[in-house]
């Protein structure tokens, strides 16, 4: 919650775009964390497969109307 909590100040405060603040915090000296990190399990990836074959649609339909990232 703190990172987002800073970012949130962040996105108020910051005068220019491109306004980088560096917070304290810090990856676990521990190695635990690695094991899950990004880690998709399989009660998971019915939902993750179709929210990507979601985005994908979505990208082509942009692509079909003329709407890109800037």
């Amino acid at each position: 919650m703190r990172s987002i909590e800073a970012a949130l100040r962040l996105l108020y405060s910051a005068e220019v775009g491109g306004t980088v603040e560096t917070l304290p915090h810090r990856w676990s000296q521990q190695e635990d964390w690695r094991r899950n990190f990004l880690e998709v399990r399989p009660e998971h990836q019915a939902q993750l497969l179709s929210l990507g074959e979601e985005n994908r649609k979505q990208r082509l339909e942009n692509k079909r109307l003329g709407l890109f990232r800037s």
